[in-house]
């Protein structure tokens, strides 16, 4: 029994396979846009996927696992993408914004000193992307606190 790992243009591993026929992929061989490179079948397909990399010059090479999903291999590093990253929080946002339009409705439960409290924190939910632009990870985002 084999596996195969498929290797992308920037030499990461794009996926890991156990073919049903141990013939059907050749070592080295290009399959679409990867290389396909036979690896040990004991092998750990999260240890290939996360922190392999595979050059047809160096062969097989370690890197640290991906910090983040919106982090991409560029061949020797991670390479934060800083457009999609800003993107979800963005969504996020819009989706707490969304959440609390009722707080603004003018047949609200609310009194108007509640109504302003969920205001302000409306307008720091707008503020959240212009102030958290130096982060690496979704997880870093400071998000107010909702009123009570």
């Amino acid at each position: 029994m084999l596996k195969v790992a498929f290797v992308a243009a920037n030499g990461e591993v794009s996926h890991v396979i156990e073919p049903a026929d141990d013939l059907m992929f050749e070592d080295g061989a290009q399959v679409g846009d990867f290389i396909a490179k036979i690896i040990p079948f004991e092998s750990d397909n999260e240890e290939y996927l996360q922190t392999k990399t595979y050059s047809p010059t160096d062969g097989w090479g370690v890197r640290t696992a991906r910090p983040s999903r919106y982090h991409n291999w560029d061949g020797s590093s991670w390479i934060l993408d800083s457009v999609e990253l800003a993107k979800q929080v963005r969504r996020q946002r819009d989706l707490m914004l969304s959440g609390s339009d009722w707080t603004q409705a003018a047949d609200s439960p609310l009194s108007d000193l509640k109504k302003a409290d969920w205001a302000a924190y409306r307008q720091q939910l707008r503020d959240v992307p212009a102030n958290n632009t130096a982060i690496q990870h979704i997880d870093e985002v400071v998000w107010p606190d909702k009123p009570i």
